[in-house]
């Protein structure tokens, strides 16, 4: 028996990465101001693995998941993808809630990173109305 044919995805990757995503949603950082990345879930600082493709190609992602962290002299993450951040409210609601500029949860349906007035914010100006991610287990930094 002969095995199917396999074709490639070609420039349609957003679904693996999604995929990705579903499964390491726990893995995810975000790049930090001095260059680093600060994992979502607590305050640890890591860096790009040197031998992994996104360290030496191009601007750094905003978004990344992750499979390993390794602790040499350094805290390095390896094997990672670069993600849209929206992603990580959109397939792991369950992890992560949103929060407008207030610190008032807010539902998992509003846009993320919105600037616009939302109906459902009431009379919030458009600065209040910006949601943030947090996980749901801290009140530390906000992703977006």
């Amino acid at each position: 028996s002969q095995l199917p044919m396999l074709e490639s995805c070609g420039d349609a990757t957003a679904p693996i990465l999604r995929s990705i995503v579903s499964g390491f949603f726990s893995h995810a950082a975000r790049l930090a101001p001095d260059g680093l990345y600060r994992l979502v879930r607590g305050s640890t600082t890591v860096a790009l693995h040197p031998s992994s493709v996104l360290a030496k190609f191009g601007a750094p992602p905003e978004f990344i998941v992750f499979h390993e962290h390794v602790s040499t002299k350094e805290e390095l993450v390896r094997d990672c993808s670069r993600v849209d951040g929206r992603w990580l409210l959109e397939l792991a609601p369950h992890f992560y809630e949103t929060r407008n500029a207030k610190g008032a949860s807010l539902s998992n349906q509003g846009k993320v990173g919105s600037r616009k007035r939302q109906k459902s914010y009431g009379a919030e100006t458009k600065e209040e109305s910006s949601l943030k991610m947090k996980p749901v287990w801290s009140g530390i930094e906000s992703l977006f």
